[in-house]
Parts: C-alpha cells; structure tokens; sequence
C-alpha cells in the first residue's frame, strides 16, 4: 500500500512538472467589459465554462481575477490561439480577450510602464467618475483602470455593500509624487499614491549650512545662521547681527541717556502754585480749583476700550468752569483797575 502510494505520488509530481514546463500564457479580459447579474459577479465556473465553449471541453486550466483583470490559463497553444480570435461569450455577451496584460503599458524602448494605485478621498459619493478622471487627466495622470468606489468591511473583515465614499484607480507612475490636494468641481479633493511618502527632502547640514549632507558628516568650518559668515556660530559675540550684541548697545545706550540727561523741570502743577503764592487768592478762582479737583477725582483712572461715553466733562460742569473762569477775569480786572 505504501509503495502504490509512493508511486502515485511520484507520477503526480512529474505530470505537475510536465504541466508547469509546458506552461501557456494567459489570456485576459477586463472585469469592467464582463456583464454583471445584479450586483452578482461572474464566477470561476462561470468563466471557464464560457471560454471552454469556444476551445473545447478540457481545454482550459483554470481562471482568476486579480485587481480588476481576469486571467483565463489555456492548457495548450492551440486553445490559447482559438481563444484570442474567436473571444468567449459570456452571460450572452461577445467579449474580446487580450493576448496581453492591458493594464502593464510599455513605452516606445519597450520597457515596462510601472503603475501604482492612486487613493481619491473627501469627495461626496454623489459626484459622477468622470469629473474625477477628468481632474486626474488634466494633472496629466496616466489612467491604468477605471475609477472604483471603495467598500466598509465588516467585524471579521469582510467586504459589504456599503461605500466609504473613498476612490482609487490604477495609474502610470508619475515622474513627480502628484500633490496632495486638487480641486474637483466645487470640492477639495485629497489624493494619496505610495511615492509620495518616498519623496525625500534634501538634507542641509546645520554646521555649514549647505545642501546634500548633514552635519555628521560635515567636515567645513562652522557658518553663522544669522550672519551667514563662516568662523562663529550664532549668538557669538563677534556676530555682526548677534540678538547678544544688538542688545548690549541698547543697554548702554539707555544707561548713557540716563546718565547724560538734565534735571527736568517743575511740573505745570507745581509751578503754577509757586507763581500764584505770592498772590491772594480770591473766590472765584478758589471755587474753579475746588471744582476741578473734585472733577477730576470723580473721573475713573482706567476707561476700558469698549467705554463709547464722551471723555469731555459734562455739559453742565463745563459751562459752569466758564463762569467762573468769566469771574475770576472780571475781579482781577477790578483789582488791576483799583492798584491803577
């Protein structure tokens, strides 16, 4: 039993081997062009069956859909060929198949175009695809797929029906990371690709303040970053704009001032008193100081801005200082008139 086992095992290696020596190119077909029952997608079954139609029963391996893309593996070069020229038909519609990956492009060296998947967000999912791809098209976007609506996943992780409102679609790998924010109709959309958290600045070194390496490996003489001189860093005194210096003079300069400045002079107040000492006093004007003092002790030392009243005196306070400043004219012009 063991040996029959053993040798089962063995032909079942070498026919795999056989297989896979004689492996055939797939052919493809775009899951956007296979027609939907509903919201239900085509099966493997279902695809195999249809191809199978047109190469032959037993003549296909197998069939898989892989971002956007089916695969359908031919066994032999002969079905793969009746393949690509008569199509399959499927859920009663003809489709053509590609004879290679539509969504890998070359360039005209023939070199593979390397693509990468651009994520769309903040964008209502009211908003049709054909603004969005026309936004991408003028940002000179090369696109790869259609423009596919996200979907929540549920606790065990697993796709719903229901949409986040976040984008994605396969693009040709631009030459610059595109930004991160465009404008789409009336909204703000945010766009996110892989090689925009690739894109590295350029280091400047801290030591001498140039670009391309860091200060580890710097090996100039250190450069002022206020002066931009070489010899000092910042904040030595020797610094033609040292913060230090600048406000060393400023200290000696007020001190210099303070120093150099003459005695100020009585204030108005005071020299007013001295010059009316030798002068009697008569009632009027005793009554206009005691009036403008008292005024003034009413009035508040601090007005808040949002105050709006009249920073003048009363209306009435202030004709009543005109009397008596009117009185206090006419009493020394009686006494001027009596010396006289």
């Amino acid at each position: 039993m063991g040996q029959l086992y053993s040798t089962f095992f063995l032909v079942f290696r070498l026919e795999n081997f056989y297989i896979m020596s004689d492996f055939v190119l797939p052919v493809f077909i775009k899951s956007k062009d296979v027609p939907r029952s509903g919201d239900r997608r085509p099966t493997v079954l279902e695809v195999c069956l249809a191809a199978e139609r047109t190469s032959g029963s037993g003549s296909v391996l197998g069939a898989q859909e892989i971002h956007g893309l089916w695969r359908i593996y031919p066994a032999t070069k002969a079905a793969r060929t009746q393949l690509l020229i008569e199509g399959v038909t499927l859920r009663q519609t003809s489709l053509s198949l590609f004879d290679n990956n539509p969504f890998i492009l070359k360039d005209s060296s023939g070199e593979e175009k390397p693509s990468t998947k651009l994520w769309i967000d903040d964008i209502p999912i009211s908003s049709a695809d054909s603004e969005i791809e026309l936004a991408l098209k003028k940002m000179g976007c090369e696109l790869r797929s259609e423009i596919k609506q996200e979907r929540a996943r549920d606790a065990d992780n697993k796709l719903t029906r229901f949409l986040t409102g976040r984008r994605f679609v396969f693009i040709t790998t631009p030459p610059t990371p595109l930004i991160k924010t465009v404008k789409i109709n009336i909204f703000s959309a945010r766009l996110f690709h892989k090689e925009q958290k690739m894109e590295k600045k350029t280091p400047i070194c801290s030591n001498c303040l140039e670009e391309g390496h860091h200060k580890s490996a710097c090996k100039k003489d250190v450069v002022c970053q206020t002066c931009r001189k070489p010899g000092h860093k910042k904040g030595d005194k020797n610094c033609s704009l040292s913060a230090t210096k600048d406000a060393d003079q400023i200290v000696q300069a007020s001190t210099s001032q303070e120093t150099q400045q003459p005695f100020m002079k009585k204030p108005v107040s005071t020299a007013l008193k001295t010059h009316n000492r030798g002068r009697p006093t008569d009632r009027g004007q005793s009554t206009l100081d005691a009036t403008f003092s008292r005024s003034r002790s009413e009035t508040p030392k601090r007005r808040h801005s949002s105050d709006k009243s009249d920073d003048r005196l009363p209306e009435k306070l202030a004709k009543r200082l005109t009397e008596l400043a009117d009185e206090n004219r006419v009493s020394e012009a009686g006494d001027v008139s009596e010396e006289s």
